[in-house]
């Protein structure tokens, strides 16, 4: 990996040239952001947002990767410097996340098997179908993962129907959805192994 010099490259050659990789590189090495910095990725993303949304020929693969790359360079500990640049683009890059995220949901709606290809997407559909979890809570605390990426995650396996939602008292309870019989019994055996994930296994018991 490379790392690029924003503030003296064209944008429009970085948009087309540029890999995702050594993008990420260089956000990782930036010490002190610019408002060029920000303009300059910020014309990268909307160029290839753009570009994969209205392309017939756009791959699963390919929308989920920048929308991974969009997650990692807005970084907690990156978002404050970028979101006190001349636009926020933190939560920007935030927003169009969501709009690659919703084009990921439409793709994988008639393909919720294609959609367990996502990390942790299988694992948590075992563990909700062999009873380990329950809550959104213990799925953070299972895989360490932030709440806002586990609410991503739930959602759009919610809107594929691999789980569902169930009021019980104050909370939300998880369950299985009727895509979720897509799965065999074999699937499920062989993946939930006592993986340390977090804070507890992927058994659904605490670590000592």
């Amino acid at each position: 990996m490379a790392t690029i010099d924003l503030i003296h490259s064209i944008p429009e050659e970085l948009a087309e040239k540029a890999s995702l990789a050594d993008l990420l590189e260089t956000s990782k090495g930036i010490e002190a952001w610019q408002d060029r910095h920000g303009q300059v990725l910020d014309f990268i993303y909307r160029h290839r947002i753009i570009r994969q949304i209205r392309s017939s020929a756009t791959t699963l693969a390919a929308l989920q990767e920048l929308s991974e790359h969009l997650a990692r360079v807005t970084h907690p500990r990156r978002r404050k410097a970028l979101d006190g640049l001349n636009q926020p683009y933190a939560t920007r890059w935030a927003t169009y996340r969501d709009i690659l995220e919703t084009r990921i949901a439409a793709m994988c709606s008639d393909a919720p098997k294609q959609l367990m290809q996502r990390a942790h997407m299988k694992e948590i559909l075992l563990l909700l179908m062999s009873g380990a979890v329950r809550r959104q809570k213990d799925v953070e605390d299972a895989f360490g993962l932030r709440k806002a990426n586990v609410t991503r995650i739930l959602n759009l396996m919610e809107a594929n129907e691999l789980i569902v939602r169930q009021a019980v008292g104050r909370e939300k309870h998880l369950l299985p959805g009727p895509n979720a019989e897509l799965f065999s019994e074999k699937d499920g055996a062989a993946a939930i192994n006592p993986v340390r994930r977090g804070s507890y296994y992927l058994s659904g018991k605490k670590a000592a």
